[in-house]
């Protein structure tokens, strides 16, 4: 029997990355993460009481306190409820494990981390939830929102490197899956083929040119 995944995009088009955590969920997940985010990023290991702001794509930005005691536990308040949360792992593995106020175990398989956001599995499912100080977060809050540029006319470079060659001159009419150039990177050839059916406005690049990763290459009218 031929087993394909040709449909698994058009079924899970946004990927794994699970739906948006139920309350249930965040209220062991974001304790959780705070501690282990605080011992990463607070090395000096004073007690005390630190404040964090949890927010991801998707998800209800959550405010947190990580509470250090004398001895070094760890507790943490969210949503008037504080809950002491025991790391039972070196906070240094990739897989990480707590146990919460009841007995709840929590286990985090930490992707990367930045400094800031966390690229996580939960529950099997992918997240990536990044937590600031609040004046950090303050500031984020005033940046501009980068505009979301549209390149649906455009052919763009998918990697840096070299372009081998070009099949298409200004205004060429080509079918859509058409190869339009190739790319060479990592002594690979890489096929650009057109996205759509269309008229060649512009080429943006010749042959010989290096190219850098997102540069245009072709553009349609």
């Amino acid at each position: 029997a031929v087993v394909s995944t040709q449909s698994t995009g058009e079924e899970y088009p946004q990927g794994f990355s699970g739906a948006e955590l139920s309350a249930g969920q965040r209220s062991e997940l974001f304790p959780a993460l705070a501690v282990l985010h605080h011992t990463k990023a607070n090395r000096s290991g004073a007690g005390g009481s630190f404040k964090y702001i949890i927010s991801g794509e998707g998800e209800e930005r959550g405010e947190v306190t990580v509470n250090v005691g004398k001895d070094g536990g760890f507790s943490v308040t969210m949503d008037g409820e504080t809950v002491p949360v025991t790391p039972t792992a070196n906070l240094y593995e990739p897989l990480q494990k707590f146990t919460l106020d009841n007995g709840r175990s929590v286990t985090v398989q930490q992707l990367d981390f930045n400094g800031v956001t966390h690229s996580i599995r939960y529950r099997c499912c992918k997240k990536e939830l990044t937590i600031l100080s609040p004046l950090q977060q303050q500031f984020m809050d005033m940046m501009p929102e980068k505009p979301v540029l549209d390149t649906s006319n455009l052919i763009l470079s998918p990697m840096p490197g070299s372009l081998l060659m070009l099949s298409v001159e200004e205004g060429d009419e080509v079918l859509e899956g058409t190869e339009v150039a190739v790319i060479v990177a990592m002594k690979m050839n890489n096929s650009l083929k057109a996205p759509k059916s269309g008229k060649i406005k512009k080429i943006w690049a010749k042959p010989g040119d290096v190219v850098d990763g997102d540069q245009k290459i072709i553009e349609f009218e």
